[in-house]
């Protein structure tokens, strides 16, 4: 149940240096395209790939991007989109994973009798809901993602992202004076599994709210907590759930056993067709999700513009990408050499807000105090290439995963198998944890850690 593409970061080196030896007789070329532009995120999106094509930074906590039919979110033939998800994990084989808190631009009465009938909950399915597209002019490049709807009149919808917060362009079509956005808690991508869910509507710019889920391989219950912005105030409101649709209303909360769960926002486009929401999510609280907001999505108080979110999220990925150069060969072959390296820098994922704190294996909170505590550590797909690959271009960033890797030791009673959010699934076999720690050791990550180390390795 591998990272995909990351994991075979190997075999796509070796392919690179190979590529050197073409540096010399290659003729001359075009303009080369920016690193960030040369991926090509929808390498992995057929074939059991399990890759996502939205938008995420370099081991970002947020990533949103569209949802299908498939378990992994969303699978490049799918015949329709039912939201954009904010939350999705790349190459794993598990089948309950991402999609939380799901997104869609849509047009249409909100009444009873209307498209969306208040009278039937059912109306509210995302399955039902969910919109027709087109792969004409769709882009997925490192930290940006766009796709035109072709259902609701047609909508063209962007996505990009920071390390902790999120930003999507709704860009309705010429004519349409009034656009929904609709903000569905209580489904996820097929097969995630959500328990439970809240969500409210604050003043007449933001909604916020919890996801609870049971997720990944049958592990154990964990929760994200949102807020989202609105550039522009909307117009309208109200929150739907078993009974249907309630106008005007504010909050709602649902089970397990009450799988419908939701808000929508109204916007008045006579002053202009697009509509920007800017969102964060956590792991530690509703306080965290405010705070990730504050910190990357908002600007001098104002909340970011897509487009400068977009250039932020694209100069970091050069950054990141640019670690690594190589000459010759063609297009495609660059593609696939950058798009490989792209997925080994998705994961682990950022764990701790832009306040430091987390959450634990032991469902405590902790904070990270001058270091960056990760996530989801596919440490049996990981511990062979993609490790020693980060402790030579990411010093810095290896020896933050090393200490996070400890601080799951010491605070849920062993080291990790699998870790999930803040929960160890125990999938997979063997104990690959040892060679991923030595590894980590016999390039420096580990300095000043080595007897919590061996001492947690003995255990």
């Amino acid at each position: 149940m591998g990272w995909g593409n990351a994991v075979r970061f190997g075999r796509a080196m070796a392919a690179a240096l190979a590529l050197l030896g073409l540096a010399q007789a290659a003729t001359a070329a075009p303009a080369e395209r920016s690193l960030p532009q040369t991926v090509n995120t929808f390498i992995g999106t057929r074939d059991e790939g399990n890759t996502f094509p939205g938008a995420s930074a370099p081991f970002g906590l947020i990533q949103v991007s569209p949802i299908g039919s498939h378990y992994a979110g969303w699978r490049y033939d799918d015949e329709t989109i039912r939201g954009f998800g904010r939350s999705f994990i790349s190459g794993a084989g598990c089948w309950e994973q991402g999609g939380q808190v799901s997104v869609l631009p849509a047009t249409g009465s909100i009444a009873p009798g209307g498209a969306f009938d208040t009278t039937k909950a059912n109306s509210f399915d995302h399955k039902a809901y969910a919109s027709r597209y087109t792969h004409e002019g769709e882009v997925g490049q490192a930290g940006y993602y766009r796709v035109r709807l072709t259902d609701y009149g047609g909508i063209d919808v962007e996505t990009t992202a920071l390390t902790r917060a999120a930003a999507d362009r709704y860009t309705f079509a010429a004519g349409q004076t009034q656009g929904h956005v609709l903000i569905n808690v209580s489904q996820a991508n097929e097969r995630h599994r959500v328990i439970g869910s809240q969500i409210r509507v604050v003043g007449d710019r933001a909604v916020e709210g919890k996801v609870t889920t049971m997720s990944f391989c049958g592990g154990h219950q964990y929760s994200t907590w949102f807020r989202m912005e609105f550039d522009r105030p909307f117009t309208g409101f109200g929150v739907w759930g078993q009974a249907g649709g309630a106008p005007g209303a504010r909050f709602s909360m649902e089970s397990e056993h009450d799988p419908r769960n939701g808000a929508w926002v109204t916007f008045d486009l006579t002053n202009g067709p697009a509509v920007t929401a800017v969102s964060a999510i956590s792991h530690v609280d509703q306080a965290g999700a405010r705070g990730n907001l504050d910190a990357e999505g908002r600007r001098d108080g104002q909340l970011l513009s897509f487009d400068a979110m977009r250039a932020a999220s694209e100069a970091a990925w050069a950054r990141e990408l640019g670690s690594v150069r190589i000459k010759g060969g063609g297009a495609d072959d660059r593609a696939v050499f950058y798009t490989a390296l792209y997925h080994a820098l998705l994961q682990p994922m950022t764990g701790s807000d832009a306040d430091g704190r987390y959450r634990g294996y032991d469902d405590q909170i902790h904070v990270a105090d001058g270091w960056t505590y990760h996530e989801y550590f596919s440490l049996w797909d990981t511990y062979r290439s993609q490790n020693q690959l980060l402790a030579i271009l990411k010093p810095e960033r290896a020896r933050d995963i090393g200490r996070s890797v400890l601080a799951i030791d010491e605070q849920g009673g062993w080291l990790p198998r699998w870790g999930y959010a803040n929960f160890e699934t125990n999938v997979m076999t063997g104990d690959p944890v040892t060679p991923f720690l030595v590894d980590l050791w016999r390039f420096g990550a580990l300095d000043g850690r080595e007897p919590q180390a061996w001492a947690a390795l003995r255990r």
